[in-house]
């Protein structure tokens, strides 16, 4: 299950785990509002020799 992003209408912003099929949003944890699903932004690395835990060696300056 992908976890989703919701913004509540008090402000509130949490993260879930929803089914595809899940018909409507959850009410908010804080206050029980409406929420809605933000679009969140994701990291993109770049790739590097599997070393130590697969993050590659440190660059210089990097």
């Amino acid at each position: 299950m992908p976890i989703y992003e919701f913004r509540c209408t008090c402000g509130h912003t949490f993260e879930k785990l929803c089914r595809s099929s899940d018909p409507t949003n959850p009410a908010c944890p804080k206050c029980g509002g409406v929420s809605e699903k933000v679009f969140s932004s994701f990291s993109v690395g770049r790739s590097a020799p599997a070393t130590g835990c697969g993050m590659g060696e440190a660059q210089p300056g990097g």
